[in-house]
């Protein structure tokens, strides 16, 4: 049976400084007033020729823009179970002594997404190694922010109103400053950054949590085992800056105009992952395609899911080839696994027989 994908589908992919040169300020100095921002969300700090002092901002601000990137925030503690186990998406890979188990994420989630099925959870037990796109626990707050200000802010002059529409900006600035995000701070960002935490604000308006994403609940439940990251923050923050000007505007102007059916559409695509169902999530993949707008968010989609799913299958590949005799539970999300060109499909023209555990 076919499902079909609300054009709003686009919401489970995933979220003024006066004009002034940064050219005056060092990059070392301009690095430290954003980590500052970022990590301290307060102080002094000299930047572009004045000299402000950052206004004091919700804690709940750094949160946001150290982690709205991953959607992977550890919780404190784990989250309730329901009574109903959910089936998830689990394929097993044959590959001579070495056992891989490749199991679809939800990113976020809610606490009636929990437990697992028996059969999940017998592969997590039979797991030596946890795998995951990142393992977010073994990273510095402060690395994050880096990574940040290298990849989502402007070091050239260039301000988010130099790109977008006024009247966008506005809007959105209104938005985040609920959260205690200056506009002056806002300004410097690009706008695909700003569209993911637009996301991440609207999200915390909803039942769902990353504090409650599959990650989370693997970590708190297994993280006593083993565990290794299959990228790098840098691998998944680089394709964003294949998006032109026009596509981050294309890209964040939907993000608004979706926001009222986000939880609608998230509700939707948990309802697929808990009942399993791969063709689905497969549509939603070729989805993701066929609405890009401009050649650049064709582009932009093809780094974040062909070339990334290559890259993974490479790394598994390789996992398979050590033949060291044990077994590995593999955990990426689960559009990566489904679908043309998704690790499964391209294990399997590597050779190796991938097999859906119903």
């Amino acid at each position: 049976m076919t499902t079909r994908m609300r054009p709003s589908a686009r919401n489970r992919q995933n979220a003024a400084f006066t004009k002034r040169s940064w050219a005056d300020t060092s990059r070392r100095e301009c690095d430290r007033v954003v980590l500052q921002t970022i990590i301290h969300a307060s102080g002094p700090a000299l930047c572009e020729r004045r000299t402000y002092v950052l206004p004091k901002m919700n804690p709940n601000l750094v949160k946001l823009l150290s982690f709205v990137l991953l959607l992977m925030l550890l919780a404190a503690c784990g989250p309730k179970e329901a009574a109903t186990p959910s089936k998830g998406i689990l394929y097993t890979v044959a590959g001579g002594d070495t056992t891989v188990y490749l199991f679809g994420s939800i990113h976020i989630g809610h606490r009636g997404m929990y437990p697992l099925c028996e059969r999940v959870q017998q592969a997590l037990e039979e797991s030596d190694v946890i795998a995951l796109e990142i393992d977010v626990s073994t990273m510095l707050e402060e690395e994050i922010a880096q990574e940040v200000m290298a990849h989502a802010m402007y070091t050239d002059g260039t301000l988010m109103t130099d790109v977008i529409s006024q009247d966008l900006f506005d809007q959105l600035a209104q938005m985040v400053s609920n959260i205690g995000l200056p506009r002056y701070i806002l300004n410097h960002f690009r706008p695909w950054y700003a569209a993911l935490l637009l996301n991440e604000l609207v999200i915390k308006n909803t039942r769902y949590s990353p504090a409650l994403g599959v990650e989370s609940y693997l970590l708190d439940k297994y993280g006593y085992k083993e565990t290794m990251s299959l990228e790098t923050f840098s691998d998944q923050l680089a394709p964003y800056a294949l998006l032109s000007d026009e596509s981050q505007e294309i890209y964040l102007r939907r993000m608004l105009e979706d926001m009222d059916e986000a939880e609608q559409d998230l509700d939707e695509m948990v309802e697929y992952w808990r009942d399993g169902n791969v063709e689905a999530f497969s549509e939603l993949r070729s989805h993701i395609f066929s609405e890009a707008e401009t050649a650049s968010l064709r582009r932009f989609h093809q780094a974040t899911l062909d070339e990334r799913d290559r890259a993974m299958a490479e790394t598994i590949a390789g996992i398979l080839a050590q033949g060291d005799e044990r077994t590995y539970f593999i955990t990426v999300g689960t559009l990566h696994l489904v679908g043309a060109n998704s690790i499964v499909a391209q294990l399997t023209d590597k050779g190796y027989e991938v097999q859906l555990m119903q």
